[in-house]
């Protein structure tokens, strides 16, 4: 009897392990959309010129999935998708910009988990010659 008792209880753990084993890969943490890198190329551009933004993202969730890269400059937006990206997988992602007049520029690029920041400034490109004493 005390046996039956001792393979029973064994049995009944033995389930209760194999339950909470099947529910651990509902357990996994979701996706988490991280930006590990922001450059902005040429650092110096000049007005009128294209500026590219190039980001990478990592998914360091346990589970795969997708999401928007969003960019911000000044009033100007743009976004990305990213198509399931799976556990520890990297995607880059570029944007172009138009820089159309000189100054200070704020680059934002978000994801659903994570923001990043960036500036640069436009100059107008024309260098000032100065008219020295020629011919002395």
């Amino acid at each position: 009897m005390k046996m039956k008792r001792v393979l029973g209880v064994i049995l009944v753990l033995l389930l209760a392990v194999s339950f909470l084993a099947a529910c651990c890969s509902l357990c996994d943490l979701p996706a988490d959309f991280r930006l590990t890198s922001v450059t902005v190329s040429p650092a110096a551009p000049v007005v009128n010129s294209t500026v590219t933004i190039r980001t990478t993202v990592t998914n360091v969730g346990e589970t795969s999935s997708s999401c928007d890269v969003n960019l911000t400059i000044d009033g100007y937006t743009d976004s990305k998708s990213i198509s399931l990206l799976a556990e520890g997988e990297i995607a880059s992602v570029s944007f172009v910009y138009v820089a159309t007049t000189e100054g200070s520029y704020t680059v934002t690029i978000t994801t659903p988990d994570d923001i990043a920041t960036r500036s640069f400034t436009v100059n107008s490109g024309h260098e000032e010659s100065f008219e020295g004493d020629k011919g002395k």
